[in-house]
């Protein structure tokens, strides 16, 4: 038995929802599997193989990036890091968590772009476990874990910090 696919999409507004969802909650449209999506120049129907890795991290992070990107048009696709180490798509040391958000090498420089914005201008707060914490240059905007001077990623969770 084959195993379902981890989300469903909107096929009119292409958000994306957990499998468990059946309708769009805007659109209020049936929700497909990525596989039935017609639009073939859509990022679902893309292998991450054939994308450029954005950004990753905790879900919550992810989904902001991805609404910012959807709301300019930049097509994604998001994908769980370690669904992707499990099919030999990532190859990594140790089996990755959280979301990775890919998008085609054409569209790279706008959504780097973005994702910069993301990062210096959205995240000054964020919650974390039903809390809050600041975040200043020295933490992670993701979890707040302190940060070296040269740090690329976080070691707590593992959010890798763009090039500004």
């Amino acid at each position: 038995m084959s195993e379902s696919p981890s989300y469903k999409y909107c096929p009119s507004c292409r958000e994306e929802y957990r499998h468990d969802f059946d309708r769009c909650a805007d659109c209020d449209v049936p929700l497909v599997h990525p596989e039935e999506l017609t639009d073939e120049s859509s990022p679902e129907s893309a292998e991450p193989a054939e994308m450029m890795l954005l950004s990753h991290g905790a879900r919550s992070w992810v989904d902001i990036l991805a609404k910012k990107l959807r709301k300019v048009g930049v097509p994604y696709r998001m994908e769980s890091l370690a669904d992707l180490f499990d099919r030999g798509v990532l190859k990594t040391e140790t089996r990755p968590t959280g979301e990775g958000i890919f998008v085609q090498p054409e569209h790279y420089p706008q959504a780097n772009e973005i994702a910069s914005q993301h990062v210096e201008e959205d995240l000054a707060t964020i919650s974390v476990d039903g809390g809050t914490h600041e975040v200043d240059e020295n933490s992670c905007p993701a979890c707040g874990h302190s940060l070296g001077a040269q740090d690329e990623e976080c070691s707590d969770c593992g959010l890798s910090f763009l090039a500004g």
